[in-house]
């Protein structure tokens, strides 16, 4: 710029003068910060994203402005889940983790800063399972991977989706087999539950059953074969056929071909017969010698001689009526084995077992049979 002025002497005085006019001074400031923490701009702490202007004198006495960008950087998040088997751990948040929960692990971004990854764990519980199984005494199965024989408690592992264990106890029992014995008696032949005819007594045999359990179940035979036994006792003028042994009703065949138990003989002389019972088991013969019918010269004692009571539970009285003569009295068991001998008229019986017994009675060369019932 110049000026014109006329100076003392009257003479142009030209002043020139050069105006320079300085730029103002701005300074673009950008600045970063982590999410939650905060910077000093214009003697502020601030925390948020903005713009943020602050004016100061230069060294020319100007205004320099500064302008402050400041960008919060937003905290990084990630949930994510995870999961372990009962008895496992996995590394969360600074340890080995073995319950459910939540856990927070914090890592750095490039612009480091936290990055925070959260965890929601659970743990798959170990499934459990109890069972029962039973074997036959002899038989095996396969439990905790090998063949068992023996009873007790047997743990199987498995996999489950999860790849976790699933455990399945099995308490397994041992069905022994079972033994019995088969209790028979017959009089002749016997043909048991193996199909067999036994004609003899026998205690060895068994058979194999089937259980309701599927095991063996074994029966042994105890067969006790027990022929039909007859005696003919005299019985006042008749002759009676008793028998034991063997299943009543008995069937009679006496050699004068009569069917009866009793019959009344006609005549002295051997008298037999064959009984069968009602399984036609047939007995031995029998025979009595018959010596007391009359007109044969010889004395019939059945007048003579009474027994009483009959049937008895203890005493029986020998009664001889006007026989003065030692008598003596035989008493037998049905299968013909002499049990007593007394002379006495009164007779005790209360050491006998109750059932059917014979009373042979001699005077002299003669002699007396009769039946005697204990009950």
């Amino acid at each position: 710029f110049y000026d014109s002025l006329s100076s003392n002497a009257g003479c142009d005085s030209i002043i020139e003068t050069v105006l320079t006019v300085t730029s103002q001074i701005t300074v673009n400031l950008p600045i970063n910060a982590c999410f939650g923490d905060s910077s000093l701009i214009n003697g502020n702490y601030e925390s948020a994203n903005g713009t943020f202007y602050d004016t100061a004198t230069s060294i020319l006495g100007c205004d320099s402005i500064t302008i402050t960008n400041l960008t919060v950087g937003s905290l990084i998040t990630n949930s994510i889940t995870a999961s372990v088997c009962q008895g496992d751990s996995v590394l969360l948040a600074g340890g080995y983790q073995t319950t459910a929960g939540s856990y927070d692990d914090v890592y750095s971004t490039n612009s480091s800063c936290d990055s925070i990854v959260t965890t929601a764990l659970t743990v798959n519980p170990t499934i459990t399972n109890s069972v029962t199984a039973s074997i036959c005494n002899g038989d095996s199965v396969l439990l905790a991977g090998a063949y068992q024989t023996t009873a007790g408690s047997y743990d199987n592992v498995y996999s489950t989706n999860s790849g976790c264990d699933s455990i399945v106890t099995t308490t397994l029992t041992i069905d022994s087999a079972i033994t019995g014995i088969d209790i028979q008696q017959a009089a002749c032949d016997f043909v048991w539950i193996d199909g067999i005819t036994y004609n003899t007594s026998d205690s060895t045999s068994s058979f194999t059953l089937s259980s309701a359990s599927g095991c063996d179940s074994i029966v042994t035979l105890n067969l006790a074969i027990n022929p039909v036994v007859t005696t003919i006792v005299q019985n006042g003028n008749d002759i009676e056929a008793s028998s034991v042994n063997g299943s009543a009703p008995y069937f009679y065949l006496w050699n004068t071909g009569e069917t009866t138990a009793i019959i009344t003989p006609s005549a002295n002389g051997l008298y037999s017969v064959v009984v069968s019972d009602t399984n036609f088991c047939f007995s031995d013969t029998a025979t009595f010698d018959v010596t007391f019918v009359i007109n044969t010269g010889l004395q019939s004692l059945d007048n003579i001689f009474s027994v009483y009571p009959n049937p008895t539970s203890d005493l029986i009285t020998i009664s001889t009526g006007n026989y003065s003569g030692l008598t003596t009295a035989n008493i037998y068991d049905l299968f013909g084995r002499k049990i007593m001998t007394t002379n006495e008229k009164e007779v005790s019986l209360k050491a006998f077992a109750d059932g059917v017994y014979i009373l042979e009675l001699t005077a002299g060369n003669y002699s007396y049979t009769t039946r005697i019932i204990k009950e």
